[in-house]
């Protein structure tokens, strides 16, 4: 658990706390900044889908203590990086170490708590997502105090003090056995990604997590400097709210959905109208306010309003272990997690780009960031709306499990773009 909060300080952190301190100091443009997010991104994902193979069979501990040390050495790289391209490697090496830890605690907690599964899951994220808070108002008040890299450093410290511990108590923690009966194959994700429910799944909540994320780690503190005007303390500020929120409604969520006998489908749809909600609210104060309390009021809420896309993990990830043979919940899980976190990858590529192609009317400040027009963000958020809109039309298709397990392994033959493709639901 110390390991997932550390790697939702990264998470958090980087690149959007210090945006502009990073484009100050590199000269660098808004996408090679987001690039140090999306990179982070895209190895994340792809971890997702490894260990999810390996979890499988060696089990969760394992795996999360090999997890650590790679994502310790990244964090020692990246405070100690002297160019933008240690900057990447570095963050190269916490995506693929910081990647296993969340699969890691899932596979524990099915284990230790299969009858509390959501419940338990919600106060485990609930944790975790403090670290979101850590990586926020405190880091950037670290910042602002000692520097950025002294920031970083710090988090790589304490990244080897949980080592430490962990190879303290190793020997006296029952560990769970290695299953030599599940093969280290690729085969289980070509059956999970034929899975009708999956892609389902895909393109609603993970979709929906991925425009929640990408707003509060990549573009959301610069825009609300931007175009709302706000102090930098203070647009962390409101980012430490949103990851709160997240922890909040997490562990709510989990609850709810058990007291509501397992009711998996109200809590989807009610996640994915939240990104296209709070893009409008966001669209009407950079239309019909001009930058003031009034608009940073409607900006914030708008914020609010998608932090609850990231609210239901719980009810997700149990979604995920139903939707798919029993023999493949942890591939399940592993698929959910990937695409969220490639979706973030993606749409921070595509903010960035939005950005870029409004460099020419961005104003320099004293220290050499850039601050975007409002045309930028209204075209930012415009896509971020139009998106929301379909992951919530894919969300009403999705069906309600009751919290069963409703894979029938029924053969259904698609044809898209001229081409046959054979599904599973």
């Amino acid at each position: 658990m110390l390991l997932y909060f550390l790697v939702n300080i990264h998470r958090v952190a980087i690149p959007g706390q210090i945006f502009s301190q990073l484009q100050a100091e590199l000269g660098v443009s808004a996408s090679a900044i987001a690039g140090l997010g999306t990179s982070f991104m895209y190895i994340y994902a792809v971890t997702q889908l490894v260990v999810g193979v390996l979890v499988d069979r060696y089990g969760g501990m394992r795996v999360a203590a090999l997890g650590g040390v790679v994502m310790s050495l990244g964090s020692l790289l990246f405070a100690c990086s002297t160019n933008l391209w240690m900057l990447f490697a570095g963050r190269a090496l916490v995506g693929l170490g910081g990647g296993s830890a969340y699969l890691c605690l899932v596979k524990e907690c099915a284990r230790l708590f299969p009858g509390r599964f959501t419940s338990v899951l919600g106060f485990i994220i609930l944790f975790g997502y403090t670290g979101g808070i850590a990586g926020t108002y405190p880091f950037v008040g670290a910042v602002n105090a000692w520097g950025w890299r002294s920031g970083m450093l710090g988090i790589a410290l304490a990244g080897v003090l949980v080592l430490a511990g962990m190879a303290l108590f190793w020997r006296r923690v029952r560990k769970p056995p290695v299953n030599h009966a599940a093969a280290l194959s690729w085969e289980p994700y070509r059956r999970g990604f034929s899975n009708l429910h999956n892609l389902k799944g895909v393109f609603s909540y993970s979709l929906s997590f991925g425009m929640y994320y990408v707003v509060l780690t990549v573009v959301g503190k610069k825009f609300l400097e931007d175009a709302g005007g706000f102090a930098p303390s203070k647009a962390a500020f409101c980012c430490s709210v949103m990851v709160l929120l997240s922890a909040l409604c997490n562990q709510v969520s989990g609850i709810l959905s058990a007291m509501s006998g397992n009711r998996r489908r109200p809590f989807i749809l009610l996640q994915t109208a939240m990104v296209p909600a709070g893009s409008l609210l966001v669209l009407a104060g950079l239309l019909g306010v001009p930058q003031g309390p009034v608009r940073g009021l409607l900006l914030v809420t708008g914020f609010l309003l998608i932090t609850f896309a990231s609210g239901f993990s719980p009810v997700t990830n149990a979604i995920m272990r139903e939707v798919n043979p029993p023999a493949l919940t942890g591939v399940g899980v592993a698929i959910g997690n990937f695409s969220a976190y490639a979706f973030v990858a993606l749409l921070g590529t595509l903010s960035g780009g939005v950005l870029d192609a409004f460099r020419s009317r961005a104003q320099a400040d004293v220290s050499g960031a850039l601050r975007y027009p409002d045309a930028a963000y209204l075209v930012l958020f415009g896509i971020y709306l139009l998106i929301g809109l379909g992951a919530h039309a894919m969300a009403h298709r999705l069906k309600e499990t009751h919290g069963q397990n409703i894979h029938e392994g029924r053969t259904l033959t698609v044809r898209l773009l001229g081409c046959h493709f054979t599904l599973r639901a």
